[in-house]
């Protein structure tokens, strides 16, 4: 089996650590840590392009334990802030408390599982992330590398994000600008802006007919 993306896995408990590997080690490629300043050195080392002696490989994904061995999860995103992780996340805890969800949510948790968890949910809900995360990548990516976007700009993007075909510059005036009258050249004005800003990233916007675009989604490496 294929084994594509990469987890990274805060988990401190043994028992924990052993359940994860024999349900998603065979799956995915997995790195386990279980300490806080274990994983922020090794997001260090990456960020910096330093080689790491473990081959440990960017993440796609992190798993995280809320209360890790050297302190919590949600006092490290305090701290550092959700756009200092270089990929999306969900939280598996024993912590059951709707308030928290709430919080990891707003600091851009895809997901929340109380343990014990059920194996086969886990698989699903990872299967369904993988499979339509690439509007997640793209907004993570944007924000973790500080591209900022007008609002207009964030809602050509997020139609974009939206359709996995090309978008016409009708779709365009009608999704954006809710139809109302414009000149052609605000369209192509605002495409050629955001074009500039992900110029540095992994993905274009690509002219493909008269009027019709498409986003490229590229691959983060």
């Amino acid at each position: 089996m294929r084994k594509e993306n990469i987890i990274w896995i805060l988990e401190d408990e043994p028992g924990c650590q052993i359940v994860y590997r024999e349900t998603l080690d065979c799956i995915y490629r997995t790195f386990y840590f279980s300490r806080l300043e274990e994983f922020n050195n090794a997001l260090k080392r990456i960020n910096d392009g330093v080689e790491d002696e473990k081959n440990i490989s960017p993440p796609e994904l992190i798993i995280a334990d809320l209360k890790l061995e050297d302190g919590f999860f949600t006092d490290y995103l305090e701290e550092k802030g959700e756009s200092s992780l270089p990929a999306p996340f969900i939280v598996i805890s024993t912590y059951d408390n709707l308030d928290l969800f709430r919080w990891c949510s707003k600091r851009g948790c895809l997901d929340f599982m109380v343990k014990p968890f059920k194996k086969n949910e886990l698989i699903f809900k990872l299967e369904k992330i993988f499979d339509n995360s690439s509007a997640d990548r793209v907004l993570h990516f944007i924000k973790h590398n500080h591209i900022q976007l007008t609002s207009r700009e964030n809602q050509i993007l997020k139609l974009f994000l939206s359709r996995d075909k090309a978008v016409s510059h009708e779709e365009i005036v009608r999704e954006v600008w809710k139809g109302a009258c414009i000149h052609e050249n605000n369209v192509n004005v605002q495409i050629s802006r955001l074009r500039d800003k992900l110029e540095a990233s992994p993905y274009r916007i690509l002219h493909v007919g008269d009027k019709t675009w498409i986003l490229d989604r590229g691959q983060i490496v």
